[in-house]
């Protein structure tokens, strides 16, 4: 398996979140596929690194809420339909295309100091749960909720970060 995250980074205030961010996010891209058992293929995420006025935009045009966002995903197969095979047509360069995630260091600056958390957990959490509603997963109705959030907690602890949904108080 071969992972490329395709990373633009809008915003210079991601450059101190972490030391070695391009490849923290392949780890955590390639962790993620293996847990939920992705076909042994190359795969591609497009991941923006950006700020308020971005998500505010995105989450405006693409879901109609008039309010910035720590993060956002657009899968290019919707996770009603998702299925690898269907995945699987979305191909560059033999690559599997994803999606794209944006992050917003606004936000995720604000929430992670309110939740107790340093910065890099909380975009790792955000960046695990922008790419598992890239592969079909959803929190819309309690049961799938707590299917994305065992998955998230599972991912995240591989890399010894807590369970980013435990209060921290």
């Amino acid at each position: 398996m071969k992972i490329n995250v395709d990373m633009l980074i809008k915003d210079d205030r991601w450059s101190d979140v972490h030391p070695i961010l391009e490849q923290s996010f392949v780890d955590i891209l390639e962790t993620s596929l293996r847990y939920v058992l992705a076909p042994d293929a190359d795969y591609i995420v497009e991941l923006v690194l950006s700020n308020s006025e971005d998500t505010a935009k995105y989450n405006k045009e693409f879901f109609n809420k008039d309010t910035p966002t720590n993060v956002l995903s657009f899968p290019v197969v919707d996770s009603s339909d998702f299925s690898w095979e269907a995945v699987a047509k979305f191909v560059d360069n033999k690559s599997i295309i994803l999606g794209s995630v944006l992050m917003d260091i606004e936000v995720i600056r604000q929430e992670a100091l309110l939740q107790s958390k340093t910065p890099w957990e909380h975009v790792a959490h955000l960046f695990v749960h922008g790419v598992l509603h890239l592969i079909g997963f959803d929190h819309i109705d309690e049961a799938d909720r707590v299917v994305m959030e065992d998955s998230e907690i599972r991912i995240l602890s591989q890399f010894g970060i807590m369970d980013p949904y435990v209060s921290r108080d």
